[in-house]
């Protein structure tokens, strides 16, 4: 289970802006029919500027801290308000959500508190509140007035500015995010760092399409339906209200169906276009190696044609090399046979010649001796 952090936003314009929340911390609005009463005295109540009772006075506390010689800024905003909140179920993991004794409430209540501090300076919430005898949980209330020296006409002034703040909180974060983001950012920091870790951020709106319905037109829309019940007992304005809500919320719904019809054939459109590109290229790049494989397997095919005809002439050349070896072997037998052909007719002459000299000399002993 995932917990988160959050912070709403709402800016206060006038001091009838404060009379508004005044009345519902003391639960003199519509908050007082939905309420449970016998819980009302544990809310957590604080001040910078009075004691726990005290601060429920928040018009009063207003005009003291005018009294003592801060100034408005112009036309500008007198304060903020702002609910931070802690998923209820990290509370519940300790007790009772609505327990004023639960751990953890305590310390959503004092981290608050010492976040507005932090961010907006030590006599910046002129309210702060937690109320356990409404049915939600983990919310804390804070009316801040953060105040700022400015120097005007070289004098020195001290003012109301949530603007400064803001400013400054948004000078921590990189450019281009919003104030309001900004302050989510720094909220849930907050809460990792000084009360629980795993404390995430909440999802932004833009994620989530959740649009925040303001509790005083919820109290304006329920205030309706109870006098039409009051004035008509068969209900038929209450009817005919339900009616009108259904056909609203009928076109809000297929204006919000068209909406999401338009924005996926947009998405499909550029993913499909993305989707094309893709293949595009990747065929792009299979038919250049495919040229290559091709060009490369024609170039081998040469290569080995070559070489088989380089064996085939290698191989027809040493046959003939062979063959002129032989000859040329017959060639070196012949003359060296040739060689020897003086030595025999030497041999044979000098035979010969023995020959004769012995016939000549038997014919002369014949002649000598002869009868």
């Amino acid at each position: 289970m995932t917990i988160y952090s959050g912070v709403r936003v709402e800016n206060i314009n006038t001091v009838k802006d404060l009379y508004i929340i005044e009345r519902h911390a003391k639960r003199l609005d519509s908050s007082k029919d939905r309420v449970d009463k016998s819980k009302t005295k544990s809310n957590y109540l604080y001040s910078d500027y009075s004691d726990r009772k005290g601060s429920l006075n928040i018009t009063d506390n207003f005009k003291e801290l005018l009294d003592s010689g801060v100034k408005t800024y112009g036309k500008s905003r007198v304060g903020l308000h702002l609910i931070v909140s802690i998923s209820k179920e990290w509370i519940e993991e300790t007790g009772d959500i609505h327990n004023p004794r639960n751990p953890r409430n305590i310390k959503a209540m004092s981290g608050a508190i010492a976040w507005a501090h932090e961010k907006f300076g030590e006599n910046s919430i002129l309210h702060a509140r937690m109320d356990f005898d409404e049915e939600g949980g983990g919310n804390i209330d804070l009316v801040l007035t953060p105040i700022h020296e400015i120097t005007q006409r070289n004098t020195r002034k001290r003012v109301i500015s949530p603007s400064k703040s803001l400013a400054k909180i948004k000078k921590e974060y990189p450019k281009g995010k919003k104030e309001f983001v900004c302050l989510q950012d720094s909220w849930n920091e907050f809460c990792k760092k000084n009360i629980d870790e795993k404390i995430e951020r909440g999802i932004p709106k833009e994620i989530t399409k959740i649009e925040h319905v303001h509790h005083k037109l919820l109290n304006d829309i329920t205030k309706e339906i109870r006098e039409n019940m009051k004035d008509d007992l068969n209900n038929s304005k209450l009817k005919k209200i339900i009616t009108q809500i259904d056909v609203c919320k009928e076109l809000i719904t297929k204006d919000k169906e068209k909406e999401e019809k338009k924005r996926f054939n947009s998405y499909k459109k550029k993913f499909l276009n993305h989707h094309n590109k893709v293949v595009n290229d990747f065929k792009d790049e299979i038919d250049i190696k495919q040229k290559t494989i091709n060009s490369q397997q024609k170039q081998m095919t040469n290569t080995i044609l070559e070489n088989t005809k380089l064996k085939d002439d290698y191989e027809k050349i040493n046959q003939k090399l062979q063959e002129k070896d032989k000859i040329l072997n017959q060639v070196k037998e012949y003359i060296r046979n040739l060689s020897n052909v003086p030595k025999l007719v030497l041999k044979l002459l000098e035979i010969d010649g023995n020959q004769r000299a012995e016939r000549s000399a038997g014919r002369q002993f014949k002649g000598q001796n002869g009868p």
